[in-house]
Formats: C-alpha cells, sequence, structure tokens
C-alpha cells in the first residue's frame, strides 16, 4: 500500500480471499476491502497512520469481498522500505471467519 491507501501490490492469496484479480485490485483505495461502517469511520486510514507511527498496527474485523460478502480477517500492517515518505506498506491478513463464527456461538 501506498501511503495514502493505494493498493500497489498483490498475491495470489490475495485474490483468492477478496475475489480481485491483481489488475483490478491495483490501483483501489484499500478502503475497498473494509465494510461500510469502518470506512465511514475511518478506519482505513487510522490504520494507514498507525502503522506509519507504530512500524505495525494489528487487526481483527470483518472485511469485504469483491463480490460484497464479507469474512473475519485477523491481520498486521507493516511499514517497509524505512521511514521516509517512499516507504511501502505490507499487510498480511487470514481469514478467521470459521473461529469468529465459533467464538460468537
Amino acid at each position: 500500500l501506498a501511503h495514502d491507501g493505494t493498493i500497489t501490490g498483490w498475491s495470489i492469496g490475495a485474490t483468492r480471499l477478496f475475489g480481485y484479480a491483481e489488475s483490478e485490485a491495483i490501483g483501489l483505495p484499500s478502503a475497498a476491502l473494509f465494510n461500510e461502517d469502518d470506512v465511514a469511520a475511518g478506519v482505513p486510514q487510522r490504520e494507514i497512520s498507525s502503522a506509519l507511527t507504530r512500524g505495525r498496527v494489528k487487526d481483527e474485523r470483518w472485511h469485504r469481498r469483491k463480490d460484497g460478502s464479507r469474512f473475519f480477517g485477523s491481520g498486521l500492517l507493516m511499514r517497509m522500505e524505512g521511514d521516509d515518505e517512499s516507504s511501502r506498506l505490507l499487510k498480511i491478513l487470514r481469514d478467521r471467519t470459521f473461529e469468529e463464527q465459533a467464538r460468537r456461538a
């Protein structure tokens, strides 16, 4: 991710998880992957700001796939390539939907 939240890289795992092909995902705002309530509350930008300030930030929340369905993701957003404006952010995310559903049951 760029500092403004623009998706700058995409993996095959991200394609499987979110449903976007790499060519569709590159250039999208990362907010497209968050649920509507989190976007309205400014969560995507706060997560980026925290990662830039602290170097990394953990998150567990519901995310949105291309088809609009949701999954519960447990992730880590990390600052990469140094501390300046040329640095990028790396997001590692796991689908924990089944665990979250079991916890709530």
